[in-house]
C-alpha cells in the first residue's frame, strides 16, 4: 500500500504489518480515517488506524480465498467479507462486529460480492456467482431474503447514488441489470 500526500508525484510505502509479496485488493477506508484492505489467494483482513502507518491482522485464519469485502459505513468495526474456500466449496459470507475479534457466517451460500446500501447501511446486497443468487439483508445482515434475478451468474452490484431506488447487477456475460423496485430506505444513523 503507498501513500501520495502531494497529488501523486510522489509516493510512500505504508507496509508495516503487511504481508510482502502479496497481492492486496480493495481498501476502504472510513469516516473515522480507519483503512481496511485484503489479499487475494490465501486472504488476511487487515486494519490501520493510524492513516496506514502500521497494519493488524484481524482475519484470524478464518478464510482459504475471498471475493470482496465491504465495511459498514460509520461503524469501521463492521466487516463483511464473501469467502469462498478450495475449489469453490465452503463460500460463504462472514461478519465481524468488533473488529475481527470474533466472526460469524451469516449467509452460508456462494457469495461473490458484498455492497452497502448507501442511504442505509442495515441494507446489504451479496451476490453468488455459481448459485446465480441475489440477496438482501435490511436488519444489518442478520437475515437474509433471495431476490429474484433474471440472469445466471450475478457478479457484483451497486446502487444508484443519484436514485437509491436502482440497483445495478452485472453478470456473466458481460451483462448488466438495471432494476428499478427498490423501496426508498430511510438512514438509521
Amino acid at each position: 500500500v503507498f501513500e501520495s500526500l502531494d497529488h501523486g508525484r510522489t509516493w510512500e510505502l505504508r507496509a508495516d504489518g503487511l504481508l510482502p509479496d502479496a497481492l492486496y485488493f480493495g481498501l476502504h477506508r472510513a469516516k473515522d480515517g480507519t483503512l481496511t484492505t485484503f489479499t487475494l489467494g490465501k486472504t488476511h483482513v487487515f486494519r490501520s488506524r493510524d492513516d496506514g502507518r502500521s497494519w493488524q491482522d484481524i482475519s484470524r485464519g478464518k478464510f482459504g480465498s475471498a471475493w470482496s469485502i465491504a465495511v459498514r459505513p460509520n461503524r469501521p468495526d463492521t466487516v463483511f467479507v464473501a469467502r469462498c474456500g478450495a475449489l469453490y466449496a465452503g463460500r460463504a459470507l462472514m461478519r465481524t462486529k468488533n473488529n475481527g475479534e470474533t466472526w460469524q457466517e451469516v449467509l452460508p451460500h456462494d457469495v461473490s460480492y458484498v455492497h452497502f446500501h448507501p442511504g442505509n447501511p442495515d441494507t446489504i446486497y451479496a451476490t453468488g456467482y455459481n448459485n446465480s443468487a441475489l440477496h438482501v439483508s435490511r436488519d444489518g445482515g442478520n437475515t437474509w431474503t433471495r431476490l429474484p434475478f433474471p440472469h445466471w451468474r450475478p457478479k457484483s452490484c451497486q446502487v444508484d447514488l443519484l436514485d437509491d431506488r436502482i440497483l445495478y447487477v452485472t453478470a456473466s456475460g458481460g451483462a448488466v441489470f438495471r432494476g428499478t423496485r427498490l423501496p426508498t430506505v430511510a438512514n438509521p444513523e
